[in-house]
């Protein structure tokens, strides 16, 4: 009996040489990642994609049981071959976690979810339960949208995803990106201070601002192209919301028995950033933006109805950024008010390549009057259509006018890297812009 021990002790030493040679185990003494403290190379693994970062374990010996204890789940779902091996994973990885504490679960590709999704709520039980402050479920399909919807048939998410996740007291932040085949209908997230939502289905009966009324804490909102949306009330309520962005958002108002123009983010006092991109804001008496801590505005491809007036005040407002939906500045008539903080505006815009001279008349005095909310504006970013599109109003400039941009130092115009060699800026409207300030002096050339 001792010779057969010796001969299995023997057998033992053997293969851990051949697995040293084979590369099953990488002994580096002077590794320096490896003389890190484990809390760092837990910090470190938890970036990693969690499949990878187990692996990581054959490094080293000290590493084989490290990663039981990452405090992040983040798997890429495209990397199984189909659900039952990440079910298997997914398993495995629950039985052998012993961290109590979970701070991010991101979950990838969720592209098959729908045929056995079990342990997924099994998971984000399993994290919540460990307070996890961060969460990302990307519900996202690479197949056509109306097989999403077959198979989905506008699935809430609460049956996907247990009520713990929508009711969770240490969750921060939540991004949720579906293919408009996941209905939210209820949100009670005391702790959340950030949010996105793309392509997810609002419920109409129960109204987006009214789920988050909820989240007291929000102070980051982002929309994009979510269905369904809708507001019952004439403005946004949020006291702590700062951070707003509104993507492929249909904003339409009517209200009957007035004249007044709606104001829609007047309830939101705390805002210092709003980004309306790619939408279509309709109301017959146009709309105020009055976002009293309001710092950065974005106007992107926005759509107006034709002759709508968009009213702005926000004292604080330093940086504004003005798309037009198709790049013609014609279809919206700005009126800035209290606005003499700028800093930064940045205008893409043209005009029509052929006006009337009747056309030329009515809409000078807009742009004037753009400028001369502009007052302020020391840095001015101009596209070579906008540049062209003045150029258009030489008649008018020649007679006597004044450009009300007193405060203009730097001149920045955007010029296509094809028009660069042949570039021309016609005089007459650089007298115009010149002929307001004494601070500016060059103009500065950005291709694009």
């Amino acid at each position: 009996m001792k010779g057969k021990g010796k001969i299995k002790e023997k057998n033992k030493k053997a293969s851990n040489k051949s697995a040293n040679k084979l590369g099953h185990s990488f002994e580096v003494p002077d590794c320096r990642l490896s003389s890190l403290p484990d809390d760092i190379i837990l910090h470190i693994l938890s970036f990693v994609d969690t499949k990878l970062a187990i692996r990581t374990s054959i490094l080293s010996k000290r590493w084989l049981h490290l990663w039981p204890f990452i405090p992040a789940f983040n798997i890429s779902c495209n990397s199984f071959r189909n659900a039952t091996s990440l079910n298997q994973f997914i398993t495995k990885f629950l039985i052998s976690h012993n961290t109590s504490n979970v701070h991010t679960l991101i979950l990838d590709d969720l592209s098959f979810l729908n045929s056995n999704s079990s342990l997924v709520p099994q998971l984000i039980r399993h994290v919540v339960s460990r307070q996890v402050q961060h969460i990302v479920l990307d519900f996202s399909w690479r197949v056509p949208v109306y097989k999403v919807v077959y198979n989905l048939s506008n699935c809430p998410l609460d049956l996907i995803a247990p009520d713990c996740l929508l009711a969770s007291q240490s969750l921060k932040s939540f991004k949720l990106i579906g293919t408009y085949a996941l209905k939210i209908s209820s949100l009670n997230l005391p702790s959340l201070k950030t949010l996105t939502l793309r392509s997810v289905w609002v419920d109409i009966d129960n109204p987006l601002f009214d789920i988050l009324l909820r989240c007291p804490s929000l102070e980051s909102l982002e929309l994009n192209d979510c269905s369904g949306f809708c507001c019952k009330s004439n403005s946004f309520i949020f006291s702590s919301l700062k951070i707003l962005k509104l993507y492929k958002i249909n904003i339409m108002r009517r209200q009957e028995g007035t004249n007044l123009p709606c104001d829609m983010f007047s309830g939101l006092v705390s805002l210092e950033d709003l980004e309306i991109c790619r939408g279509y804001l309709y109301n017959p008496n146009g709309f105020i933006l009055s976002c009293p801590r309001l710092v950065k505005l974005k106007l992107l491809s926005v759509m107006f109805r034709l002759g709508n007036k968009l009213i702005l005040s926000a004292p604080r407002l330093q940086y504004f950024k003005f798309v037009p939906d198709g790049g013609v500045f014609h279809d919206v008539d700005f009126v800035l008010e209290n606005t003499t903080t700028f800093q930064v505006v940045d205008i893409h815009s043209r005009w029509p390549k052929q006006m009337s001279k009747k056309w030329t008349e009515e809409k000078f005095p807009v742009i004037v009057k753009l400028f001369e909310g502009l007052r302020s504006v020391k840095s001015l970013y101009l596209t070579l259509d906008t540049i062209k599109g003045l150029s258009l109003f030489t008649d008018i400039m020649l007679e006597n006018q004044t450009c009300p941009l007193d405060n203009l130092e730097v001149l920045k115009v955007r010029v296509p890297s094809n028009e660069v060699e042949n570039l021309q800026i016609p005089i007459e409207v650089m007298r115009y812009l010149r002929s307001g300030t004494k601070k500016l002096k060059d103009i500065d050339v950005l291709v694009e």
